[in-house]
This record gives C-alpha cells, sequence and structure tokens, in this order.
C-alpha cells in the first residue's frame, strides 16, 4: 500500500508539473499576441486595393512618404536615404493627392528611372480620387 501511495505522489508531481508547464507557454504565446496587437499597425490597402486621399495624406514626412505615380500609391520611404538631395526634390511630394510627383519625376528623369522607381518602393494599391 505505501508503494502505490509513492506512485500516486510521484504522477500527481508530474501531472502538475506538464499541467503548470502548458499554462505557461500558453500564456508567452498569449503575451506575444498582445505584444503584435499593440504594436503600431501599418497602412494597408484597403480590400479593393485602392488607396483614398485621406489615407495618402497622412503619409507625408521623412518617416513615411507615399506618393502617387501613374495612378497608384508607392511607399518611397526607403528610397529618401538613398536618394542625393531628397529632402529637396522628394519630401515635398509626400503625400501630396495630385499628380505633382508624376510631372516632376517625368521632368526630371523622363521615363529611364520609372522601372528603379518601382522595383525601389512598395506598391500599396491604386489612388481612388
Amino acid at each position: 500500500m505505501e508503494n502505490w501511495m509513492k506512485y500516486v505522489g510521484v504522477l500527481l508531481v508530474v501531472f502538475l508539473l506538464f499541467g503548470c508547464a502548458s499554462n505557461n507557454q500558453r500564456l508567452g504565446a498569449d503575451q506575444e499576441t498582445m505584444a503584435v496587437q499593440n504594436q503600431p499597425q501599418q497602412s494597408m490597402p484597403t480590400p479593393s486595393g485602392y488607396m483614398g486621399a485621406t489615407e495618402v495624406a497622412q503619409h507625408n514626412g521623412a518617416s513615411s512618404c507615399w506618393i502617387i505615380y501613374n495612378g497608384a500609391v508607392y511607399d518611397i520611404t526607403n528610397l529618401l536615404s538613398t536618394h542625393t538631395n531628397s529632402s529637396i526634390m522628394i519630401l515635398p511630394f509626400c503625400g501630396k493627392i495630385d499628380d505633382s510627383f508624376d510631372r516632376a519625376f517625368t521632368e526630371k528623369h523622363g521615363i529611364e528611372k520609372v522601372g528603379q522607381l518601382i522595383n525601389e518602393s512598395r506598391k500599396m494599391g491604386e489612388y481612388a480620387q
């Protein structure tokens, strides 16, 4: 009888240890989920793939620069650090809801650098007027 009680005691301890470990793992997963949920949300295209003027206008500086080119919205924030004179040449167009970037880019570069612009930026969606 004494051996049986030791066996039950050991099983009880093992059960409690594994049960607690499982709860701790679940707690860790819940904390990770909460951390992800509490991070600032990045702007994403609407389900239809169209970006409105309000959304584009919010991205009007060096920390987040969206432009409209050929009817599409592009995040060109990463280009600012590589472009010569970006603060003078590009920043004025960040968040603008017109075709001013389109015109300035074409005037400066023609169409020869369009591929580079598109490849080095992230298309956010089509611009919905």
